[in-house]
């Protein structure tokens, strides 16, 4: 066996010994083991702690931003739809025959849905866009 191998084989059999002999001592003095680790089982256990938050901040993180998505597509469409009934009303207006006045008046009506949707919609990104303020605050303060 190579030196660099003892070495290493020793320091790993110090270290079972060590952490045989602490456990032991642990398991024995309970009220002086508290002295002994304190710190490094605590700072573990708040680790653990602000992981399990992290983990769910990125849960809500992940909800916020299917949100956002749905949303996205929701102002899509009715832009695409607005656009669509734009085009149709100029057609319109340039007949003159009653018929078509009646599809103009449908086709302003729609757009004017339209807009009250896309309204809507604009209150509704306000609720993620607070809450992923509030979760940047909360990651921030995990840091």
């Amino acid at each position: 066996m190579l030196k660099g191998e003892d070495g290493a084989k020793n320091l790993k059999d110090a270290e079972a010994l060590f952490d045989g002999k602490l456990e032991g001592f642990i398991k024995e003095n309970p009220e002086l083991a508290k002295f002994l680790v304190p710190s490094g089982l605590e700072h573990m256990k708040e680790l653990q702690l602000k992981l399990e938050k992290l983990v769910k901040l990125q849960e809500k993180l992940r909800a916020l931003q299917l949100k956002a998505s749905e949303l996205n597509e929701k102002h899509y469409a009715l832009k695409k739809e607005d656009e669509k009934l734009l085009k149709e009303a100029e057609l319109l207006s340039k007949s003159g025959k009653k018929e078509d006045m009646d599809k103009l008046e449908n086709n302003t009506n729609r757009r004017k849905e339209i807009l009250g949707e896309m309204k809507s919609l604009k209150s509704e990104y306000k609720q993620p866009i607070r809450q992923l303020e509030e979760l940047s605050a909360e990651f921030s303060a995990l840091a």
